[in-house]
């Protein structure tokens, strides 16, 4: 059967891109003294304060965002970036923090993550294609202080509300993302796989960082995580399945089980439950409450 499908001319026209006007370019500019802050502690570092230039738009025009909190992002993967560290160019994944009012592509955190694999383009066809509600994301050419570093992947964190309303249509809902595991603290891991952990919010906090509805009282409320992980433990075999289907968005879930089977995707859920990387708890216009469990495509 011939294919047409537009992500395979993504293989021949890769290198053109590469070396042309189209790839949209973005600049990080960090000051020498914020950027030894971050290279003595890589993990643990707080955030740092530098600019960012990025093109918007088909027809690229620079915006400048003046100034923004910069950090490194990824735990392993940065860490094998650190480690196979060779040449002049010190190659980091990014994390860019802008101000409220100064939005890039109306989005206020960007990941930047070096990942130059077509495969990245391929999966988020994909699930795309399946429907499955995605983080916005498309290949840049980096410079850290006008330096090239090549080809990086640009990818929404998907910790805010902009994400949940495009998303799903509904800004509410609580959104958790999982686990807590860095190479700067090896001796303790708490993995997010939904187990239930007993009737106490504070046993939750480790396994799931609250992202949405954290203000005040509401910071330490994971009521709404505890109860999802009680309902699918401790439903009764014989109404599993309809308290399932009238609380969860599993058909969302299994197209990106689907996808996820197909493209081998190993580093996500249910082949590595620390790395399901967000649930969505949303209301419902009956009052009931759906949950929805959001994994995106980090593939190495």
């Amino acid at each position: 059967m011939k294919k047409s499908h537009p992500y395979y001319l993504f293989f021949l026209l890769l290198p053109f891109f590469c070396h042309s006007q189209v790839l949209p370019k973005v600049n990080i500019v960090i000051a020498q003294d914020s950027f030894n802050v971050l290279e003595a502690n890589p993990f643990t570092a707080e955030d740092v304060h530098g600019i960012f230039k990025g093109d918007t738009g088909l027809v690229p025009v620079q915006q400048v965002i003046d100034p923004v909190e910069l950090n490194y992002r990824g735990a392993y993967a940065l860490l094998s970036l650190i480690n196979e560290f060779s040449g002049s160019i010190k190659r980091r994944n990014w994390k860019v923090k802008t101000p409220k009012d100064q939005q890039y592509m109306n989005r206020r955190e960007l990941n930047f993550n070096y990942q130059v694999h077509v495969r990245e383009f391929m999966a988020d066809y994909l699930m795309n294609q399946a429907k499955v509600p995605l983080a916005q994301s498309r290949f840049v050419l980096l410079s850290v202080n006008g330096v090239s570093h090549g080809l990086y992947f640009q990818i929404e964190d998907v910790d805010n509300k902009n994400f949940l309303l495009e998303a799903f249509g509904n800004k509410n809902g609580d959104l958790y993302k999982s686990a807590y595991d860095t190479p700067a603290d090896p001796n303790n891991r708490y993995w997010a796989d939904f187990s239930y952990l007993g009737p106490n919010d504070a046993d939750y906090f480790y396994h799931y960082d609250k992202k949405t509805n954290n203000d005040g009282d509401k910071e330490t409320d994971y009521s709404s995580i505890r109860e999802f992980t009680e309902m699918i433990n401790f439903t009764p075999d014989e109404s599993f399945e309809a308290t399932l289907k009238n609380n969860f968005a599993w058909e969302n879930f299994i197209r990106y089980l689907v996808v996820s089977n197909f493209i081998s995707n190993w580093d996500g859920y249910p082949q590595r439950p620390k790395n399901s990387c967000c649930t969505i708890i949303q209301p419902m216009e009956n009052g009931i409450l759906s949950h929805g469990i959001w994994m995106p495509l980090l593939i190495r």
